[in-house]
């Protein structure tokens, strides 16, 4: 049977195939979709009742990806963890075991800090800011581990940990730097 068609420039043409109105077409797709949900299965005879997590194919996906993974973070780095894979901030955080990893020169500008990288048990790397107005500079050595609070600032390099000291104007809460129970940046500014 000849179809007749119409080119892009308007003029007509026959063409071999079925000539069934549009409407028909409609209805035999949605049967034949029918009768494949009725039989359960889909496009490639997998059941539709088991979610693409619960295939075979994809559950051995699933390991292999999460063999690849780096090792999980222990619960004190959790929060931190979340909040980059998230590339968000967070107002007040405390990590637990961050081990320094680098130390950088202090800022001189404006107010005196302190500043280091750390590394969490996934060795993504956080830069610590401690300003040192907030009681003795803080002992840092390359392969120390130690527990910090305050604010995270997400950022493309990994972020960084500032307001690592008290708050005087009490507006958030306060941070530190934790060294073998010593406890750094607690203190009113000695300026």
């Amino acid at each position: 049977m000849l179809r007749l068609s119409f080119t892009k420039f308007g003029r007509r043409r026959a063409t071999p195939g079925p000539s069934l109105p549009t409407s028909a077409r409609y209805w035999i797709k949605t049967l034949g979709l029918s009768m494949l949900l009725v039989t359960g299965c889909g496009p490639q005879n997998t059941p539709l009742a088991l979610s693409p997590e619960q295939s075979p194919e994809r559950q051995t996906d699933l390991q292999t990806f999460n063999s690849q993974r780096s090792p999980a973070l222990p619960a004190g780095q959790l929060e931190l963890g979340r909040a980059m894979d998230a590339r968000r901030g967070l107002r007040h955080v405390i990590a637990e075991d961050l081990v320094v990893v680098e130390i950088l020169p202090d800022d001189v500008h404006g107010r005196r800090h302190q500043k280091w990288v750390v590394a969490l048990a996934d060795q993504r790397r956080v830069q610590v800011v401690y300003n040192s107005d907030f009681g003795p500079r803080v002992p840092v050595s390359i392969g120390q581990a130690q527990n910090v609070a305050g604010e995270y600032i997400w950022n493309a390099k990994g972020g960084l940990l500032h307001w690592t000291h008290f708050d005087p104007r009490g507006r958030r809460p306060d941070g530190y730097v934790e060294i073998s129970g010593q406890i750094y940046g607690d203190t009113p500014p000695t300026r």
